[in-house]
């Protein structure tokens, strides 16, 4: 069986980070190894909510790792606290990222806002890892903080943020949730993700809806994470995973679902089991 070892936090409530990673991963055919780099109640759209940092933990738990002989598939990792929690996976990725699909999604902030976390010295061991990795889910936030480029406060182009892709120079770049009001080309109503690899370009396009779930984004690269090695390529990957949001949120869009409960995927996730042979 593949293995696939997940490096991201653990909110008790709402799906996000590792309760949405674990089950997508694992109903892709995955045994999935768990590494916290934080425990929170419920994540942090809630009013109220506790956060356990599990930083000083993380190393004796990847020796445990390395003690054991493991080995994985693919690596994904998501949130991160601290400057040195993106080291410590840095160098969890030397350790055990030779054979492995490396996917980084660097969760820097959105809407053109850096999260509170995001320090400067998280950014330059950031942009280290991403170098590692073969393919990384940013949005266009973290792909301007990444390639030290000011937020625009006006609508660019799909050329722009090609150019910022070629700029930062990873290997493969999903530059995620592009709509009309950051992006001229976008049509209203629509949203896509823009595929960066050796110099291409491929877009996906999928419905809008007028609720933005918490954990859309890890819900995509999860997914992606799920089905990348089975998949004819990543921009193939990248597709699966779009519209598999898509369905999700109409789910949880025609029943109401609270947006910070996230998308209502548990029902679908046997659609993911036909690209996981």
């Amino acid at each position: 069986m593949k293995r696939a070892a997940l490096i991201n936090d653990l909110s008790g409530v709402g799906r996000c980070s590792l309760t949405v990673a674990l089950p997508i991963v694992s109903a892709c055919g995955y045994e999935c190894a768990v590494l916290p780099t934080a425990v929170l109640s419920n994540h942090t759209g809630f009013d109220s909510y506790t956060f356990y940092d599990f930083t000083d933990h993380m190393p004796d738990y990847i020796k445990s790792w390395e003690k054991l002989g493991l080995t994985f598939d693919v690596i994904y990792s998501g949130f991160f606290g601290s400057a040195a929690q993106v080291k410590i996976t840095n160098d969890f990725m030397l350790k055990f990222g030779k054979n492995s699909l490396k996917l980084v999604d660097p969760v820097l902030g959105d809407n053109g806002v850096l999260y509170d976390t995001c320090g400067r010295e998280i950014l330059v061991h950031m942009r280290d890892l991403v170098s590692k990795a073969n393919i990384i889910t940013p949005n266009l936030t973290e792909l301007c903080a990444l390639c030290g480029t000011d937020y625009p406060e006006k609508k660019i182009t799909l050329d722009r943020v090609e150019e910022m892709c070629k700029n930062l120079g990873a290997e493969c770049i999903v530059v995620t949730g592009l709509e009309n009001a950051s992006v001229s080309e976008i049509e209203k109503g629509r949203i896509s993700n823009l595929v960066y690899q050796n110099g291409k370009v491929c877009l996906t396009d999928n419905k809008k809806f007028p609720v933005t779930y918490c954990g859309t984004g890890d819900v995509f690269a999860s997914v992606i994470c799920g089905v990348a090695l089975s998949a004819k390529s990543i921009a193939e990957s990248v597709k699966i995973a779009a519209d598999f949001v898509e369905i999700c949120a109409q789910k949880t869009y025609n029943n109401n679902g609270d947006k910070l409960f996230g998308m209502q995927f548990e029902d679908k996730l046997g659609l993911l089991k036909e690209y996981c042979l």
